[in-house]
Parts: structure tokens; sequence; C-alpha cells
């Protein structure tokens, strides 16, 4: 998947949630349209957990 994209557009980290994304528990909007506020809110020990272990990783080199 990563091998079409620009190095900036590529996949470093991905965290996957239980929680499924609904207009019902208000990640989405009624025209499923996510909510980034709602969700950054909810995740957002994660989404800077991520960001601090690729920063203390190092840049990433490609692999390909």
């Amino acid at each position: 998947m990563n091998r079409s994209l620009a190095r900036f557009e590529r996949l470093k980290r991905v965290f996957l949630v239980a929680d499924e994304f609904s207009a019902e528990n208000g990640t989405l909007t009624a025209s499923m349209k996510l909510r980034r506020h709602t969700v950054e809110d909810r995740w957002r020990k994660e989404i800077e957990e991520m960001y601090a272990q690729a920063e203390a990783a190092g840049p990433v080199t490609a692999t390909e």
C-alpha cells in the first residue's frame, strides 16, 4: 500500500481502536463525516504516545 504514496503520505504508525465510529457514539456526524475533535479528545493519550514513540525512534528509512 505504501509503495505508491509519496514519503510524507506513507503510514508510519497505526493505532486500532475497538470502538466502531458511529453517529450514535459521537465520532461521526449524521452524514458520516468524521468528528475530528471528538476523536482526538477521546484518544488524545494514545495519539500523543504514538507521536512520542515515533520521535524517540528517529527518522523512518525507506525499506523498498
